[in-house]
This record gives C-alpha cells, sequence and structure tokens, in this order.
C-alpha cells in the first residue's frame, strides 16, 4: 500500500479551512427573545381562572364523580386565597372518555371557570 502524499499547501488550506468551522461553531449565538402571545383585551377589573380536575378508573360513573369531586376541591382551594373569595362560577364541563375499554377504564376531565 502507498502512502498518501500531501503536498504543504494543500495541508495548510485544510487546517485553515477546518479551523475557521471550528471557530464557527464555538462562537456562542445570540439568544432570540421569545416573542409573548398576543393577549386579549380584558374588561377592567375582571380576572378569570380555569381549574380542572381530573381523574383515571374503572366506570364511567365513578371517574366523573371523582373528577367533579377534585374540581370542587381546586375551587375551594381558589377561593381560600385572598381576593378571590367572591369569585363566580361562569361556566363548568365533565367530560368523559375511554382509556382501556377492555378493562371498563376512563378518563374523565371536569373544567371550571371562576371569574371576579
Amino acid at each position: 500500500m502507498r502512502p498518501i502524499v500531501i503536498g504543504r499547501a494543500a495541508l495548510t488550506s485544510a487546517l485553515l479551512i477546518l479551523g475557521s468551522c471550528a471557530a464557527v461553531a464555538q462562537t456562542p449565538t445570540p439568544a432570540v427573545p421569545a416573542l409573548a402571545p398576543k393577549s386579549k383585551p380584558k374588561s377592567p377589573g375582571k380576572s378569570c381562572a380555569t381549574l380542572t380536575g381530573a381523574m383515571v378508573f374503572f366506570g364511567q360513573d365513578i371517574t366523573r364523580a371523582d373528577a367533579v369531586k377534585r374540581l370542587d376541591e381546586e375551587i375551594g382551594k381558589h377561593r381560600a386565597k385572598p381576593g378571590n373569595e367572591a369569585a363566580k362560577e361562569t361556566s363548568r364541563t365533565v367530560e368523559c372518555k375511554p382509556w382501556l375499554p377492555l378493562l371498563n377504564e376512563y378518563e374523565c376531565t371536569a373544567t371550571a371557570t371562576l371569574c371576579k
């Protein structure tokens, strides 16, 4: 097998190219500021919070009741904070879908919106 002979000029230019690539790779890139999503204009003095209670268990009726129970606990915690005592519930939904149909297991999510 014959050795590969590289000329001095080719070796020098290869080192310069590799060196410039390494220098570019090591240069820190400035962080791009994250753009905040535009929020909807709120009416003055009115703020709302959406709370959820979720549960995965066997049987749809039991799972639905436990999800509502967890939601009620979250609402109680929210109203216990100063300034939230007068928060009114504006909407409430409970959705259930099969989690493991063969085992009669369901996932239920209860959500409520509270506005003060």
